[in-house]
C-alpha cells in the first residue's frame, strides 16, 4: 500500500509538506466533515446540509453544506450553510461553522 518499506523510510508531517506530499483527499475531507457534523448536529442537521461539495483552497480542503442562509431577520440565526476547513497536509481542522447573514438595519 505504501511505497516505504520500512518506518525510518516514511518521511514525518513536515518532511511530507516540504515535499508536497498530501495525504488528506477531497473524499477523506468530505468524510471528516460528515462525521463532526453528525457529531455535533445529528443526522437531521446533515440531511438538511446535503449536499455537501468540497472544493480546494490554498493548502485546504474548504467543504461547504448547501442549506440556504437566512437573511430576513435583524439577528443573525446559525442556521445557514455549514463549512469547515481542513488541511490538506494533516486533516487538521482550521475552522469549523455555520455561516449567516445579516440584513442591514434600517435605521
Amino acid at each position: 500500500m505504501f511505497p516505504f518499506k520500512t518506518d525510518e523510510e516514511r518521511p514525518d508531517m513536515m518532511a511530507r509538506r516540504a515535499a508536497g506530499m498530501k495525504i488528506i483527499t477531497d473524499a477523506i475531507a468530505l468524510e471528516i466533515a460528515r462525521l463532526v457534523l453528525v457529531k455535533e448536529h445529528g443526522e437531521d442537521e446533515l440531511e438538511k446540509q446535503a449536499p455537501l461539495s468540497v472544493v480546494p483552497e490554498g493548502d485546504t480542503w474548504v467543504v461547504r453544506g448547501s442549506r440556504p442562509t437566512v437573511k430576513n431577520s435583524d439577528l443573525p440565526k446559525l442556521d445557514g450553510p455549514f463549512e469547515m476547513r481542513i488541511s490538506q497536509f494533516t486533516g487538521q481542522i482550521f475552522s469549523c461553522c455555520f455561516l449567516f447573514g445579516m440584513t442591514p438595519s434600517k435605521k
